[in-house]
C-alpha cells in the first residue's frame, strides 16, 4: 500500500495514563486516542501518525497545568 498524505494534529497527552489523542484529517469529526504511540492511523493507514517529540512533549505540560 502506497503511504499516505494525510495530516495528523495532536490534541491531547495524559502523560499518567500514557493515553495520547490526535485527528487525522481524512476523519476530522472522530478523535483517536491510544495508549502509548500509535504505529499506525486507523484510518488512513499512515505509519507512526504522530511524534512524541519536542512540541509533544510541550502539548504534554499545557494539559497539565490547566
Amino acid at each position: 500500500m502506497k503511504g499516505s498524505t494525510a495530516k495528523h494534529m495532536m490534541v491531547g497527552i495524559d502523560e499518567k495514563r500514557q493515553l495520547i489523542s490526535y485527528v487525522c484529517e481524512l476523519q476530522p469529526m472522530a478523535t483517536i486516542r491510544s495508549h502509548g504511540h500509535p504505529a499506525r492511523c486507523p484510518f488512513c493507514r499512515c505509519v507512526n501518525p504522530v511524534t512524541t517529540g519536542e512540541s509533544a512533549k510541550n502539548l504534554g505540560n499545557r494539559q497539565e497545568n490547566r
